[in-house]
């Protein structure tokens, strides 16, 4: 096996063991989703409240995006390559199983 520390990942290895990277907006609508009840609309209609931030204030929505990149790397579960954010647990298990150890030095 070939060693190699996290923080030495480049972006081609991560592309040849297919090591998608995170979409923070996404994953940001499901986090707000998570924390706040739909919103009832006339009584008859329901949307999810990161649709509707997402949606209709897409200032603070995309705030909210630099807040999640930023808490998911300060708590290392996150690691950014060349301007993409990629989860950390993914990139050390793709990459054992394309035959490298990695060496979480983060």
């Amino acid at each position: 096996m070939k060693q190699i520390k996290l923080t030495e990942v480049t972006r081609k290895e991560l592309d040849k063991a297919m090591v998608k990277p995170v979409n923070v907006e996404d994953y940001t609508e499901e986090t707000i989703n998570e924390c706040y009840p739909e919103v009832k609309l006339l009584d008859r209609f329901s949307r999810a409240h990161g649709a509707l931030i997402r949606q209709t204030d897409e200032i603070m929505f995309l705030m909210c995006c630099r807040d999640t990149e930023a808490n998911n790397v300060a708590d290392k579960r996150w690691i950014e390559i060349d301007g993409e954010y990629y989860d950390v647990d993914d990139v050390i298990e793709k990459l054992a199983d394309a035959g490298f150890e990695v060496e979480n030095d983060l």
